[in-house]
């Protein structure tokens, strides 16, 4: 059965948009969506809303062949993903048969391409939420996880944010509500991709984070609720 490959923004724990997606389009392939980021499936320390997903999938798999991968954003409970078991050889993270998490860092050679994939955000209402309860210090992206990552050319990059260059020059579009700063505290994981794109060639980047649907440049284009459909290559 043909395999095709599908990426979406910010689902914030509601699947309903990918649901209502298959269905609608009576989709009956083995169908994959990557989620760029604050998937939200992972969330409550007491594991109730993932019980509730995994239930969720496994009945809509009754009728469609269905998986969700999804990278880090910056809402999601890290301290959880953290403690799941990783596949050694391809570095994702089986939470069930039918969702994947794709950890900061994972490589993947996808019939779409290979992909690099690197979640990770920066919260910038973190003062207004609890550590380990509403906010973890892992959502950020490091320089260790930037050096690990082998230096080369990628069909994609996905991330949850953008780099600053991209971030600064249409912080305009990207920041709705917010207005762009200097202020370094709300930019780490951007300004750390920019030291990625120092090591790093690709194709296209596909990001979410904003909540914006907006094609930047020939290379970046930014994903709230919109649904894409990547090519499979021959």
């Amino acid at each position: 059965m043909e395999n095709r490959w599908f990426i979406t923004g910010d689902t914030h724990g509601d699947l309903s948009r990918i649901f209502n997606f298959v269905e609608r389009l009576e989709l009956k392939e083995n169908i994959n969506f990557l989620i760029l980021g604050d998937a939200g499936v992972v969330w409550r320390k007491d594991k109730k809303d993932l019980l509730n997903t995994i239930k969720e999938l496994d009945a809509f798999n009754q009728k469609y062949n269905l998986n969700i991968y999804f990278i880090p954003g910056n809402h999601e409970n890290f301290d959880l993903l953290d403690s799941m078991d990783r596949d050694e050889q391809t570095n994702l993270v089986y939470i069930s048969k039918h969702l994947i998490y794709i950890p900061k860092g994972t490589i993947l050679n996808l019939p779409i391409g290979k992909c690099l994939c690197v979640g990770g955000a920066d919260s910038i209402d973190k003062m207004f939420r609890i550590e380990h309860l509403s906010w973890w210090p892992q959502e950020q992206i490091t320089p260790e996880d930037i050096e690990k990552i082998p230096e080369g050319h990628y069909d994609y990059l996905f991330t949850h944010c953008t780099n600053w260059d991209t971030c600064n020059n249409f912080g305009f579009i990207l920041y709705t509500i917010n207005n762009i700063t200097e202020e370094s505290r709300i930019h780490v994981s951007e300004k750390l991709l920019n030291e990625l794109n120092k090591k790093i060639t690709y194709n296209k980047s596909y990001f979410g984070h904003y909540h914006v649907n907006k094609q930047l440049n020939e290379k970046h284009q930014c994903l709230f609720d919109d649904i894409i459909e990547l090519e499979i290559k021959n």
